[in-house]
């Protein structure tokens, strides 16, 4: 999971999109228990779409590796120490819509 930042950091994409419309809380990333936030997450960023997408599947109590605070998991943590996207939640402005 740590190489995924690394890999990452090679693409700088203008529009990262991520759809949370519907979920998985459980088991993943197939089947599982599904809630539906309805929500669509756009960014230039994809370290901050990660955060946002970590946070909302902790708001459900998400059961799997997400019991840790978002910026100390494994990819994250990794993007953060090689300089890569938002390193902290002061650099990410969440936006809401209608």
């Amino acid at each position: 999971e740590y190489k995924i930042a690394d890999l990452a950091s090679y693409f700088h994409p203008i529009l990262v999109i991520m759809d949370a419309r519907k979920i998985f809380v459980t088991k993943g990333p197939a089947s599982g228990d599904l809630e539906t936030p309805n929500l669509i997450l756009a960014s230039h960023d994809m370290v901050a779409i990660d955060v946002e997408g970590v946070r909302l599947l902790q708001s459900y109590n998400a059961s799997n590796k997400l019991n840790v605070p978002v910026w100390e998991l494994g990819q994250i943590a990794r993007a953060k120490e090689i300089g890569f996207g938002a390193t902290s939640d002061d650099e990410i402005q969440v936006i809401e819509g209608p």
